[in-house]
Order: structure tokens, then C-alpha cells, then sequence
């Protein structure tokens, strides 16, 4: 303890803090719970005492259940509204915990690259790709993308865009950029671009955006200053009538405009 100079005990100077790191255990041992014997309903207190000894049956034991630590509930009981609020938590934390490992990135991988090293561009094979595209983004974008370690994010990002490569009608690269603006009008892919930490992940999904604007660009060029309508719903449940670029790339380079001056400004050490 001597060794120690303070600054792991919060010394040193203003604004250092310490902590402690719990790590959990990760394959947990089932719960035993005691599961009670139901009681026959309306059986009277007067009826038990006029049965003849002889003929009342034993009683029934309670008896030990294994059951699963996350779910710490019997099979034949249904949880209280609050409680499976938290059960469902758990479940879905501990789904997380289990599945997003190494082996698990690795296979969603493997099915990309398959589907990447199809040619042709029929239907069926169209329909197979927005398949593995829509599956590469949230496994890149949505989970690698915001991890401490994503030390392959690049390469699931090369086979992202070796997928939307080989759709020669650039309609992957539209449905793409589309999906984003329905979600949030392209909030979490600025995010990712401006505010997260990690500057291998910014940059990665910078090459990816930077490429489908490209290619999009190329396909809208007929309208690419062109206005839309389009309604919008307010608050107050009513909807109202506003335009918009009708190009999809225009809609995106115009929203991370308006930012300058805000979240660009706010995040400016981000820029390498």
C-alpha cells in the first residue's frame, strides 16, 4: 500500500476520483426455489377436522426447483407487472452479455463475406444482399461502432461496402441512407461521426457514409436540388405540410450543414 502515490485513492489533484471494478460471473449457477403445493380451493377449516384420521392424506412437501439465475421466477408463477419489467432487463442484459462475443462477430462475418462474393444481379440474389446489409449495419454501426473493443470494425466495414458494391442500381446504398433518415432523421449516424470517442470507429464510418453519399449522389444527380413535400407530425397530434430535398445525399449534407455552427463546433478535437 505504501507503493501507492494517491492518485488511485482519488489524490493528486482536483477532479480525480477513484473506482472499483465488479466483475460478474458469467455462466451463473441455476437458483433453487422452494415450490409450494397448492392448497385445494374452498376446502373449510370445519371439513379438514370431520375427516377421520385414517383417511387424511399426507401432506404434500415442498420441494426444490432449479431455475435459471436470470429469470429467478418458477415456470408455473407469472410475475407482478414491475417485477417482469425488471425480468425482461435482465433477460435482454443477459442476452447481450452471452451473444456479443468474438466467435459471434465472427460468424455474422463469415455471412457477409458469402454473400458478398455472389455476382449477378437478379431479384433473389438483390433480396439476399439487403438481407446481409441490413444485418452488417446493425452489427457494425449500431454494436461494434459504440464498443470498447472493436478492433475488427474496419474489415466488417470493407465487407459493408463490398456488399452495396456489387448492387450495381445503387437502390442498397438509397434503402441505406433512407432507413436512417425515417429512424431519427439521421441523428445516430451523426453521432457516431462527430461524437463518438473511439477515432478508429469515426473513422471508418466516415469511409462508409462518405462512399454511399458518392454513389447516391451519381443517382440523384436529376433532382439532386430538387424540393419535396412531406408531413410532419407535431406535437399537438396535428400534421403540417413542409418541403425537403427530394435526394436523399443532398437531405444529409444539408442536416450535417446546420450543425456547424452547434454539434460540428461542440466536437471539433474529434476532427483528426
Amino acid at each position: 500500500m505504501s507503493s501507492f502515490d494517491g492518485w488511485g485513492f482519488g489524490g493528486g489533484s482536483y477532479g480525480k476520483s477513484a473506482y472499483m471494478l465488479f466483475y460478474e460471473r458469467k455462466k451463473k449457477k441455476p437458483i433453487s426455489l422452494v415450490d409450494l403445493p397448492p392448497k385445494p380451493p374452498g376446502q373449510a377449516t370445519e371439513e379438514k377436522a370431520a375427516v377421520p384420521k385414517n383417511e387424511v392424506k399426507p401432506a404434500e412437501e415442498p420441494k426444490l426447483v432449479d431455475v435459471d439465475y436470470h429469470r429467478a421466477v418458477l415456470p408455473n408463477e407469472k410475475p407482478n407487472r414491475t417485477y417482469q419489467r425488471v425480468l425482461e432487463d435482465n433477460d435482454k442484459f443477459g442476452f447481450e452479455s452471452d451473444i456479443y462475443q468474438p466467435e459471434f462477430f465472427d460468424f455474422v462475418l463469415s455471412i457477409q463475406k458469402a454473400v458478398a462474393a455472389k455476382e449477378g444481379q437478379e431479384e433473389t440474389l438483390q433480396a439476399l444482399r439487403r438481407q446481409a446489409v441490413a444485418v452488417g449495419a446493425k452489427n457494425t454501426l449500431e454494436i461494434l461502432a459504440r464498443a470498447y473493443h472493436n478492433n475488427v470494425i474496419d474489415e466488417h466495414v470493407a465487407v459493408l461496402a463490398a456488399l452495396l458494391h456489387r448492387d450495381e442500381t445503387s437502390e442498397l446504398h438509397r434503402e441505406f441512407l433512407a432507413h436512417w433518415s425515417e429512424q431519427d432523421d439521421f441523428s445516430f449516424l451523426i453521432s457516431l461521426l462527430l461524437e463518438c470517442p473511439d477515432n478508429k470507429a469515426r473513422s471508418c464510418v466516415a469511409t462508409l457514409v462518405k462512399y454511399i453519399l458518392v454513389r447516391l449522389k451519381m443517382k440523384e444527380k436529376d433532382y439532386l436540388f430538387e424540393a419535396e413535400d412531406y408531413e410532419f407530425e407535431g406535437d399537438d397530434g396535428k400534421k403540417i405540410t413542409l418541403q425537403r430535398h427530394k435526394s436523399l445525399s443532398a437531405r444529409f449534407v444539408v442536416k450535417m450543414l446546420e450543425l456547424l455552427n452547434t454539434k460540428v463546433a461542440k466536437n471539433w478535437s474529434h476532427f483528426e
